[in-house]
């Protein structure tokens, strides 16, 4: 119970152990006892609810609210950067669901610091993606978060970039971020559930 208590204060989720019929709940309600200045009582009870899981179904009832906690962790992690290499070297905590071409790196660096927070903007968007993305019921792409599309057959041919296997291949799906014209080029990779990232940075041909 010590537990549950202190996932109240800290507002977080309980996790419990199926053990016992009581547990088998998405949220336990809870007696919260205060101290108070009244000398005649002393403290006050009230009863409180606490986020818990003891079941794979329990946590599902929570999941939008982690994702929020998520985001606005990671929203506060990319405003304090001022450099797409600080940006580069925190993309594995927070965008690890996302893959990035040896290249990429050099992408990153070259940033301007204009571009660092709307770049992992739209990173966080395209992990957001990809964490709800099945391939098989979705095949053609996840549901973007924002503007996303592939580029026109005539440009194609400027979006070839080495894969981390060293074969080059085409990177045509992009997304834009401001100010212009910047632009972020990937392709999906279906058998992993995720998509990699070759190029950051100015528009191609602009």
């Amino acid at each position: 119970m010590e537990g549950l208590g202190y996932a109240h204060l800290l507002g977080g989720v309980g996790i419990s152990l199926p053990l016992e019929a009581r547990w088998n709940t998405d949220r336990i309600t809870l007696v919260q006892e205060r101290l108070t200045d009244d000398e005649d009582t002393g403290s006050v009870s009230t009863e409180v609810e606490v986020r818990h899981a003891a079941r794979a179904q329990h946590v599902d009832t929570h999941l939008q609210w982690i994702e929020r906690g998520a985001n606005t962790i990671r929203q506060k992690a990319v405003e304090g950067l001022r450099s797409g290499t600080e940006l580069w070297a925190r993309c594995p905590d927070l965008f690890p669901l996302l893959q990035f071409t040896p290249l990429a790196e050099q992408h990153f660096a070259e940033l301007t610091e204009a571009w660092v927070r709307p770049v992992g903007e739209r990173l966080g968007e395209l992990q957001d993606a990809v964490s709800d993305w099945d391939p098989e019921r979705q095949p053609i792409a996840p549901q973007w978060r924002s503007y996303v599309r592939t580029e026109f057959e005539m440009r194609r041919k400027l979006c070839w970039f080495p894969d981390t296997d060293g074969e080059n291949r085409l990177f045509d799906w992009h997304c834009d971020f401001l100010p212009k014209p910047g632009r972020m080029h990937f392709r999906l990779v279906h058998e992993e559930r995720t998509l990699r990232i070759a190029y950051v940075g100015r528009k191609l041909g602009v």
